[in-house]
């Protein structure tokens, strides 16, 4: 008997399962929804209207603020106007020509296909128009649904306005809210050692204050101990803004420059710099355009290492995708062409790229100027930087740049090519410099580097590079070092120490789907002047057997360097005293096995490690969550090297408002205990808000009421009791969809809405408004004088004509938002008589519950009686 209540439900809530399977009980009107009451059992007594849920998603006319999807794709947030039109059940979507091309559709194209001379199609009018879609754009429909205030359009992509995948047109770039954002990290330590203690502490600030779409940045930290004293350190000091029309961002204050093509340099000044960010997520990084040629309607089919990037349906004729998502820097592209006849055609694009590569046509540049402002360096100089990078097609990048500075000058010339052996970069830097009371230096750098992944055989050759400088190549970086260095009177080949030549390598290979992997990594650097060098080798294998995971690895270190006199030191200045050489090679195995199979089973963890320079030494620990959420992370751990036991303890706890942490650690002859907090907040117009560790572009959410709600999925971040919540990491300029859960928030309050689409700019704090309804929420169990339940779907109104509940199985009513005694009106049809008045007691709530309340009502024209269940 239960079961037709349980389809009309369904109807109402999943219409493509329920509405079908109910429709087919009716073969005689194919299509058609009806519901026969005859299936409700004969003690009901009153005859139960089910008239209403024959149609479903029914709208109203009328202004929503709704989601605009395209073939699935967010388009905007609008107000969308639904009107009656003849002949419909439902409000039916109004739209332009101005709304039709904001949402990506090709007015244009539409227009063309309505002026053939065979075509039945509407033509677009100037004027709004109401109704089907599909009379005026061909195969398109739209739909909007009540339940998810969403507007879905479909439409043929040949109709479509040629934008990437991902795009998010700039007028939709939210700019946020003024208000101010600061990340604390605070850490306090007690150290004892050899008899005495020592206390030491930092204090680390990363804050920004946001005017409009200005925002001032402000980067310090504060070191302090008993034995050096205090510490205070500016690292960034600027103002920065966004420059949409350039797809670009400019920075005025103390910044470092982006460091693509030089090296990275600390100016007090001014930079302009592009932003890929600002492009779509599908032309971000470097892929290679796939040009094909299609014979029919054909699909499209891309991969890349197994993974599929694009699928899509092309015309005949030839064909262009250019909006890849790249999956990595390497990985030949795949593509599949699958005609409709039934013939396939395939064929490959090799593909790696170097961090210097560019998608053909695509551009990168940066234009800076300023004091060179490097730490606890005097004169350093005025300098500028330009760089500028450009796709010249899907082979070959170009690039080159030049910086200038007092007495210094700089040149920079270079490209990239994709070949099928894999991508190459190499590019010359020229500089001359000038040292007061030195002779004017110049040289050459020249820089080469390399990338390739061989995914037949798992090989990826991450990145190999090799840059070799004459020894007279002085960088901005150098050049502000040996000017202070002169003004110190440290005319010593350690203080006029360069790099000659550098090397670094990384290889990756993985052995089958069960024979783990193989890494290896080499990096050598070498000097003038001192003749110091550094070599680092480094080997492993890591693998899983069943839950034990488990790596072996080898190192191995070489330092040498001159013995070079100082100020204060017996003898001259800079004399070489010899050489010192330390060689070190280290062997290391570990394993990590879980005590368990749920998700917070603890860990045991233990390495072994050898070194040629130390004696052996072994660890054993255990480390895990715990907490309903999985909040407070901890571990433990026992080592012992040299015959000494040492042991060492700590815990973390992750709360909304942040992160505390402590910890222990004890061995021979020391002893140190730490503690520490960090996290951020978020002061706004409505107050201020504590959140975990802030990323650089937040979201302030709002639910008045929602207290506990969580955001997203998102466990530490949950809704404050001012109403208040930061959503700690949105991606800027690309769409972001923010949910609430209400799970942990009060039975007393609804929320209207779970989600919404954001498009941050970068550095924002942009503002997320939900709407909730709060008051006493109650479960009434509701009858009839004759004792029979209230009739299923009944609906019930407040004295406002407020619908608040709607009547379930038995009669049973959820009732929101009526906060006083009411007299509620119960309608179960159109008809005057089907209806009756049920009498709603409440009084003081205690808030501290987390119970229903429940009360047993009867539905009468004269005052009910109440009983009252909790």
């Amino acid at each position: 008997m239960a079961l037709l209540p349980t389809l009309i439900l369904g109807a109402m809530t999943r219409p493509a399962h329920a509405v079908e399977y109910l429709a087919a009980l009716d073969p005689a009107s194919p299509g058609a929804i009806s519901f026969d009451d005859g299936f409700f059992p004969s003690g009901f007594g009153t005859k139960v209207d089910l008239s209403r849920f024959e149609n479903a998603n029914t709208a109203l006319p009328g202004t929503y603020r709704a989601d605009i999807r395209v073939n699935k794709e967010w388009k905007a947030r609008a107000d969308i106007t639904l009107s009656d039109v003849q002949g419909k059940d439902s409000a039916m979507p109004c739209f332009d020509r101005v709304s039709l091309t904001a949402y990506g559709i090709d007015v244009g194209k539409v227009d063309a296909a309505a002026a053939e001379p065979t075509s039945s199609l509407k033509a677009l009018p100037e004027a709004a128009f109401c109704g089907e879609l599909g009379e005026y754009v061909p195969g398109a429909e739209a739909i909007f649904d009540v339940a998810s205030q969403s507007l879905d359009i479909t439409v043929p992509q040949l109709y479509e306005l040629a934008n990437a995948k991902g795009y998010v047109d700039p007028k939709y770039w939210d700019e946020g809210v003024n208000a101010g954002a600061i990340n604390y990290n605070a850490n306090l330590y007690q150290n004892s050692f050899g008899g005495r203690s020592r206390l030491s502490g930092y204090v680390g600030v990363d804050a920004t204050a946001n005017f409009g779409s200005w925002h001032l940045i402000h980067r310090s930290s504060f070191n302090w101990s008993e034995h050096n004293g205090r510490d205070y350190k500016t690292t960034a000091n600027y103002l920065q803004h966004d420059v949409p029309k350039l797809m670009s961002q400019v920075y005025v204050g103390d910044f470092y420059t982006t460091g693509n093509l030089f090296d990275s340099v600390n100016l007090r000044g001014a930079s302009l710099v592009s932003d890929d960010r600002m492009l779509p997520q599908s032309l971000r990084g470097y892929a290679p355009v796939v040009r094909g040629i299609a014979e029919t309607n054909a699909r499209v089919v891309i991969r890349q290492r197994g993974a599929l990037l694009r699928e899509l349906t092309v015309a005949p004729g030839p064909f262009e995708v250019n909006d890849l998502y790249p999956t990595g820097y390497g990985g030949d592209i795949e593509v599949e062409v699958l005609e409709a006849d039934g013939r396939s055609k395939r064929f490959n694009i090799p593909f790696s790229a170097t961090p210097q590569s560019l998608r053909a046509g695509q551009s990168r540049w940066e234009v800076a100027a300023g004091k060179v402002m490097e730490d606890r360096r005097k004169n350093t100089p005025l300098a500028a930087q330009g760089t500028y990078q450009r796709g010249l097609n899907d082979t070959v990048t170009a690039y080159g740049g030049v910086t200038l500075a007092t007495g210094y000058g700089a040149a920079l010339v270079g490209g990239a090519l994709n070949t099928k052996a894999g991508a190459f970069s190499l590019d010359v830097t020229g500089a001359k410099a000038k040292v007061r009371g030195k002779r004017a230096q110049s040289g050459v750098s020249v820089r080469v580097a390399y990338s390739k992944s061989i995914v037949d055989t798992g090989t990826n050759f991450s990145l190999a590079a090799y840059r070799y400088s004459t020894e007279g190549f002085v960088g901005l970086n150098d050049l502000t070092y040996l000017r202070n260095a002169t003004k110190l009177g440290e005319d010593s080949p350690l203080a006029f120490g360069r790099t000659r030549s550098q090397f670094t390598a990384n290889v990756y290979q993985q052995l089958g789907s069960k024979g783990g992997q193989v890494f290896a990594s080499a990096a050598r650097r070498d000097y003038w002047g001192d003749q110091r060098k550094q070599v680092d080798f480094t080997v492993g294998y890591s693998n899983q057997w069943k839950s034990l995971s488990y790596s072996l690895s080898a190192q191995r270190t070489l330092e040498t360097a001159n013995n070079i006199r100082l100020p204060g030191q017996p003898g001259g200045v800079g004399e070489n005293t010899g050489r010192t050489s330390h060689r070190d090679t280290r062997f290391l195995v570990s394993a990590s096995l879980p005590l368990g199979s749920s998700d917070r089973a603890p860990n045991v963890n233990a390495w072994i490690e050898r070194s040629t320079l130390a004696p052996a030494s072994a660890q054993v620990g255990i480390s895990g969550t715990a907490l309903e959420d999985g909040q407070l992370n901890y571990n433990a751990n026992f080592s012992r090297s040299s015959g000494n036991t040492s042991f060492s303890a700590s815990a973390q706890y992750n709360a909304s408002h942040g992160s505390i942490n402590a910890g222990y650690s004890q061995g021979r002859g020391y002893k140190q205990v730490n503690a520490g907090i960090t996290g951020g907040l978020v002061l706004h117009g409505g107050g201020h808000t504590w959140a975990p560790t802030l990323g650089e572009t937040l979201g302030l959410v709002h639910a008045p009421g929602a207290e506990g709600a969580r955001v997203g999925g998102n466990r530490r971040s949950r809704v404050d009791s001012n109403g208040y919540a930061v959503v700690t990491n949105l991606v800027p300029y690309q769409l972001n969809r923010v949910s609430l859960d209400p799970k942990g928030s009060s039975l007393d309050v609804e929320l209207q809405e779970t989600s919404k689409n954001i498009a941050p700019r970068a550095r924002s704090v942009v503002r997320l408004d939900y709407k909730t309804i709060s008051g006493r929420t109650v479960l009434v169990d509701g009858t009839l004088q004759s004792g029979d339940p209230i009739p299923f779907g009944a609906e019930v109104y407040d004295a406002e004509g407020n619908l608040v509940g709607m009547a379930g199985q038995g009669g049973q009513i959820i009732i929101r938002g009526v906060d006083k005694p009411s007299e509620l009106t119960v309608r179960w049809s159109d008809k005057p008589d089907d209806s009756c008045k049920i009498q709603l007691n409440v009084g003081p709530r205690d808030t501290k519950s987390t119970s229903l309340e429940r009360q047993s009502l009867s539905c009468s024209a004269s005052a009910p009686a109440v009983s009252n269940l909790h």
